[in-house]
């Protein structure tokens, strides 16, 4: 899953220039940002398509059909504009250099004149207009999003299975659903049961808070839906879709009459959290495959601790130290064989030099998988973490430089290459061959750590 964030948490206006707003998503560490087409045109289509490209940050896009361009009308010209609406919207996508739009792409967005009335004669109208978009989505290789709306928002396509059904009408690889779980605590008897419904229709998700303000501030029980999210092996784009501005020229648009969050800068960061739930879930459901289950949460309980001590303590002589306090409380926190074997990382990131980059980064790996084979005794080949970092430190002395694509490709063709192994350490190697064909657990949460290490190195570089 790539975690984004909505331009609409930042702007004050839909023509404002979100440029600025992509950049600080990227330096926050989200990996896409979604782009309301409201107010952009072919020339900042092409502009944010550059910038998304120039940043490595992926672009999604939304849009919303008006009155006058409903697709369930039974008057034709509506229809057509409504046709011509989504075809303008398909094109600024694809300058974005984005694959997925969706929103209220299905029908026009409030509640129609009929009340909730003739909606079999909507579906008809909607199915047919979205089928006669399906050779442009083809050619352009986008994938429209259908978001069912709560009751107060439209009378037509509130629920999940009102959507699939649609969907079904439709009958496209190309054309499926964005769920957003805003909308769903309103519809759904069970919003998990109905994801699992859904399943390989969900095109795209938002998460918010029950009150569309931080994630995880509120009822919502994030770590549910995100378990659920990796039951179906979702892996597609989650984007924080957070209308939390009052008194802005947006705020009528989004019905947003109070400032939900006090700041959508702090807002954006505090909900970076949610990165933690979402892969430690998913470590989890591999560590019940070979081991305990507990991988992902043991991990988090060492990153929560550590985040929780420096919120309040950020006073270090020097980054040795700072990196030592981080190792020292989540080895601590912890426990165990991962306690002490994972942090060896962390502590010797304090030894990282900026004026001599990759000479300190080598450094860092070769005394990182030294001690972890001194202190764990554990091998490259036996089926653990050391298989992503051996490979790592290998691709940067053969390369003699530090390249983002071929580093993360590397580490996506080490995880994959656990699935074959056998394991000879820990637990799951008491399961014989049983664990063969598993993603190793505890190279999953490396190479996440990692990914995010190089992403961060970039970044700098290019600052």
């Amino acid at each position: 899953m790539k975690l984004g964030v909505h331009s609409a948490t930042f702007v004050k206006n839909w023509s404002e220039d979100i440029t600025p707003y992509i950049k600080l998503c990227r330096d926050a560490g989200y990996s896409s940002v979604e782009v309301s087409l409201l107010g952009q045109n072919e020339k900042s289509a092409i502009e944010i398509g550059k910038l998304s490209k120039d940043l490595d940050i992926n672009i999604t896009c939304t849009t919303g059909l008006s009155k006058d361009e409903d697709i369930t009308s039974n008057n034709q010209n509506i229809r057509k504009r409504g046709k011509d609406k989504l075809i303008e919207a398909i094109n600024l996508t694809s300058l974005m250099g984005s694959k997925i739009l969706s929103g209220v792409i299905h029908t026009a967005w409030g509640i129609s004149d009929n009340y909730g009335k003739d909606k079999s004669l909507k579906y008809k109208n909607s199915s047919n207009t979205l089928i006669g978009l399906t050779d442009i989505l083809e050619d352009k290789d986008i994938k429209l999003g259908i978001e069912p709306l709560n009751r107060y928002e439209t009378d037509f396509i509130n629920t999940v299975d009102e959507g699939l059904e649609l969907c079904s009408m439709i009958n496209h690889s190309h054309i499926g659903l964005l769920l957003d779980v805003y909308h769903m605590n309103i519809e759904e008897k069970d919003m998990c049961a109905s994801i699992l419904k859904a399943n390989h229709n969900i095109f795209h998700f938002h998460v918010a808070e029950n009150d569309r303000g931080i994630p995880g501030s509120g009822e919502l029980n994030f770590n549910r839906i995100f378990e659920t999210l990796n039951t179906i092996n979702y892996s597609g784009n989650v984007t924080l879709e957070m209308f939390i501005q009052s008194n802005q020229e947006t705020s009528k648009d989004l019905f947003t009459w109070r400032n939900i969050e006090n700041n959508p800068f702090d807002a954006i960061q505090k909900s970076y959290e949610l990165s933690l739930i979402q892969n430690y879930q998913k470590i989890n459901m591999l560590d019940q495959e070979i081991g305990d289950g507990d991988h992902g949460t043991t991990i988090l309980r060492g990153l929560e601790k550590a985040v929780s001590h420096f919120s309040t303590n950020n006073e270090f002589n020097n980054s040795i130290s700072f990196m030592n306090e981080i190792s020292k409380l989540m080895r601590i926190s912890m426990g165990g064989a991962s306690g002490i074997l994972m942090t060896i990382f962390f502590k010797e990131l304090g030894n990282l030099n900026f004026n001599d980059l990759y000479n300190t980064i080598l450094t860092t790996f070769s005394n990182t998988i030294n001690k972890i084979e001194t202190r764990g005794k554990v091998n490259f080949g036996d089926k653990s973490f050391l298989d992503i970092y051996v490979p790592i430190h290998q691709e940067l002395i053969e390369n003699n430089l530090i390249d983002l694509d071929k580093i993360i490709k590397k580490i996506d063709e080490s995880l994959e290459y656990t699935k074959s192994l056998e394991a000879r350490v820990g637990r799951a190697k008491f399961l014989d061959s049983k664990g063969v064909g598993v993603i190793d657990p505890g190279a999953y949460s490396t190479s996440i750590i990692l990914k995010e290490f190089f992403k961060e190195i970039n970044n700098e570089k290019n600052n």
